[in-house]
């Protein structure tokens, strides 16, 4: 029943993340099943927030433990098209694991940095985060660092992924935010494609993490500021 409720969970967040992204914010819906209400003024794609909560009371953070999912078949497609740049399921496993790692280092580094403390555990005053990013899509992908061994790979952008931001009271475990927000590199659009290898997609995805840790920072003093001025 866990694994069921787990999977039925994800389904629910892509349905959301395909929804909100690609301009269409505009048809995500007024409220979740969770009961969040979508915010109708945001810098990301769609925000939704628990009527009555204030993130004021909250001046630590914990983070949990992130998900990272590519698009369904990625690994199959990429096979099919790179004959010589073969993904195996252990590089995917390799794949998953550094961008976690990246991941945390990045969202610690920008909230210890920004005011938010991270720390292990839970209470009254702790926010609890976890990261998804999902429909995962890496365009040149060199998870054994051995493309420049036998050849130059060279790509227009480095790839898209959609982030989801869940926000939970720490005591309780209840969700009271979340938020969505697709980003795709599309590259500089005036010098062409550009060389990538294992050192760029790390470079990529630590500025992608960097800059999403300083958008829910930004996000988090909005709402402050919200119930500061009394809105």
């Amino acid at each position: 029943m866990k694994t069921k409720a787990a999977s039925f969970r994800l389904f629910v967040l892509l349905a959301l993340a395909l929804a909100a992204t690609a301009g269409a914010a505009a048809a995500a819906p007024e409220t979740t099943e969770d009961g969040l209400v979508l915010v109708k003024k945001s810098k990301a794609d769609a925000v939704y927030r628990r009527p009555g909560v204030a993130f004021s009371d909250y001046t630590k953070v914990t983070l949990l433990e992130p998900l990272i999912a590519f698009q369904k078949d990625w690994q199959e497609k990429h096979n099919r098209e790179n004959w010589r740049n073969q993904i195996s399921d252990a590089d995917m496993a390799t794949m998953i694991a550094k961008g976690k790692e990246l991941l945390k280092e990045e969202f610690t580094a920008v909230l210890n940095k920004k005011g938010y403390p991270v720390v292990a555990g839970s209470g009254k005053d702790v926010l609890g985060i976890r990261v998804l990013v999902l429909n995962l899509d890496v365009a040149a992908p060199d998870p054994n660092n051995a493309v420049g061994s036998f050849t130059k790979v060279y790509t227009e952008g480095a790839g898209s992924a959609t982030l989801v931001v869940e926000l939970y009271d720490s005591v309780t475990w209840q969700v009271i935010a979340r938020a969505f927000d697709h980003k795709m590199d599309q590259g500089t659009g005036h010098a062409g494609a550009s060389e990538r290898d294992h050192q760029t997609n790390v470079a990529d995805a630590s500025y992608a993490f960097h800059s999403w840790a300083q958008q829910l920072v930004k996000g988090l003093e909005r709402a402050k500021q919200s119930e500061a001025d009394g809105k």
